[in-house]
């Protein structure tokens, strides 16, 4: 499955490279009917044409497609790659708490539930490290509580998947403790980087 990244960078590609050809085109047809218009407004100065001619050659230049001048093309143009590469990405950064890994929210991350058990005991700390869960795969008594630590640069989170729990927003460096007061089974993610899961026994 396509990964969130390069989805992104293939849009961004694709409208970059889209967007420059049919810049550079518009621009050449523009100003070769700018030169065409320049060159004829000296010829009428100089006299070798006279106005009805000046007037007959621009209006045949006009019926074969835009002026110059009338349509200013290029602004729509500017304002729909401003919104594409600098307002539409800046609003998204925002909504995700300026979180610059934003762009592997689905595509980064590694699934550890399925490591070998890791027997804990009343206390235990899951490390969250290269958007992996470490311990990935926790076993730990009933009463124990559970500190996740952060140590990547991005935020991540623990949630399991049933919906029960879910620890604080964790930046660089940042812990939260949860205590497992009763038995089961508990698989988990990121749900800020959803491809990291990870899994928790509780006996």
């Amino acid at each position: 499955m396509m990964t969130g990244m390069m989805f992104w960078m293939i849009v961004f590609w694709t409208v970059l490279i889209g967007g420059g050809a049919w810049l550079a085109v518009s621009l050449s047809r523009s100003g070769r009917r700018g030169d065409a218009e320049d060159m004829l407004r000296e010829r009428l100065a100089r006299g070798d044409i006279d106005v009805d001619e000046f007037n007959r050659r621009v209006a045949a230049m006009t019926a074969s497609g835009p002026s110059r001048a009338p349509t200013r093309w290029w602004i729509p143009g500017a304002a729909l790659m401003l919104a594409l590469f600098v307002l539409i990405p800046v609003a998204v950064m925002a909504a995700n708490g300026w979180d610059m890994d934003m762009w592997d929210m689905h595509g980064r991350g590694r699934n550890t539930s399925s490591d070998p058990v890791v027997q804990g005991g009343s206390t235990a700390t899951v490390r969250i490290e290269d958007f992996a869960f470490k311990p990935g795969n926790l076993e730990v008594p009933v009463g124990a509580s559970v500190t996740w630590t952060n140590e990547d640069s991005a935020p991540h989170d623990a949630t399991a998947k049933n919906g029960n729990w879910k620890t604080d927003r964790l930046s660089e460096g940042d812990s939260d403790t949860l205590t497992f007061d009763a038995a089961g089974a508990y698989d988990y993610y990121c749900s800020i980087h959803p491809s990291m899961k990870a899994r928790l026994i509780v006996r």
